[in-house]
């Protein structure tokens, strides 16, 4: 056993999906020579992490630069699935993914694909992806399970406000600035999302990353709902996406606006009526959505890259400070393989499950002009 005091520090600023997914691959790779501490704002998962909707698909980003991204965590979520029981512990399930096109007021041309939609209002419908395929976890639970096994091997929570980098008289990260103290560090890990763009005030770099404000809704219908991904396309010009999750409530999103990022996760308030338009819809495609108790209206900041992919990796220039955000719609499916790239890249000082030298921080980040 490694002595405590030659334990490197790594510092995890920002407990979503991703930091979560960090945390647990680090523990599992090499908990003896790592001190691990996630520092969080507000709680776990209460971003994006807790409230997107949690699909999962192996090629959806075929012949995109995210596509071996997506393909090695679409694998590595089977993987932890079979390892933590994600069935029970946060609703992991192989599903079919419908596109379906409907009209809110003509009649539809067509039958319904699923005995639970009006078949009045659909104009088409084809699969797009079957259980080979595709899948969905509950985010918040999946993150909160990440946690708890990395928590189990001895990684700590610590909740404040990460307010800044501490630099040595080189230049170099050794620590944080969480709400006036300093927390020591080895390593530090920026991985907060949307936020993470504020961080640029603490380097001499822009970090471009900024977040879009999206609306969800839960639903409890009385009667089950058959578990199929919709991704529909609406005579309004609304693609709006429903997923019945295992527990029988049902997710909807797809309404998205400009409303800039606010400083604290805490002032994140959903639009009502976003949300209420969001339900009418459902209601007009689905009788038993109609009938639906509306358990939940929601809206978080999807982390979104200026130029598309996430950033993933060292920041040029300063020793012992890395990125991973900016993962956008699909930072659930882009969680594990993350997690797993920077896990090896501290323990081995490489990548040896993935290529992540497209997301590379040198790519992406700026000098700042004066």
């Amino acid at each position: 056993m490694s002595d405590t005091a030659n334990r490197r520090k790594v510092v995890i600023c920002g407990g979503g999906v991703i930091g979560a997914s960090i945390a647990y691959y680090l523990s599992a790779l090499d908990s003896t020579n790592f001190e691990i501490c996630l520092i969080e704002r507000e709680s776990l998962a209460c971003g994006a992490s807790g409230k997107a909707g949690g699909f999962l698909a192996l090629d959806w980003c075929e012949g995109s630069t995210t596509d071996k991204l997506a393909r090695e965590s679409f694998n590595l979520h089977i993987d932890l699935a079979n390892k933590l029981n994600g069935g029970e512990r946060y609703g992991y399930r192989r599903l079919e993914a419908l596109s379906v096109a409907a009209s809110l007021s003509d009649k539809g041309t067509k039958e319904s694909p699923l005995p639970w939609l009006n078949g009045s209002v659909i104009k088409s419908s084809s699969i797009l992806g079957g259980q080979a395929t595709t899948a969905q976890v509950h985010p918040y639970y999946f993150t909160h399970t990440l946690w708890q096994e990395a928590e189990t091997r001895g990684a700590k929570l610590q909740h404040g406000r990460v307010e800044g980098i501490k630099y040595d008289s080189s230049g170099n990260a050794q620590g944080v600035f969480v709400d006036g103290t300093i927390i020591a560090a080895d390593v530090v890990i920026l991985a907060m999302g949307p936020w993470t763009k504020f961080c640029s005030n603490w380097m001499p770099f822009d970090i471009p990353i900024d977040g879009e404000r999206a609306h969800s809704i839960v639903m409890v219908p009385e009667k089950p709902i058959s578990g199929h991904a919709l991704f529909l396309s609406l005579s309004d010009g609304t693609e709006p996406e429903i997923y019945p999750r295992p527990d029988n409530r049902v997710y909807m999103c797809g309404e998205i606006d400009k409303v800039p990022l606010p400083e604290d996760p805490s002032d994140i308030l959903p639009d009502h009526d976003a949300c209420m338009r969001l339900k009418t819809r459902a209601g007009i495609l689905s009788a038993a959505l109609d009938e639906a108790v509306l358990e939940r209206e929601q809206a978080c900041y999807l982390p979104q890259t200026w130029h598309g992919p996430p950033i993933i990796g060292a920041v040029p220039e300063i020793n012992n400070l890395y990125i991973a955000a900016g993962h956008s719609c699909w930072g659930i499916l882009y969680a594990p393989a993350t997690g797993l790239a920077m896990a090896e890249l501290l323990v081995h000082g490489k990548t040896t499950s993935i290529d992540i030298s497209r997301f590379d921080p040198a790519r992406y980040l700026r000098p700042k002009t004066a």
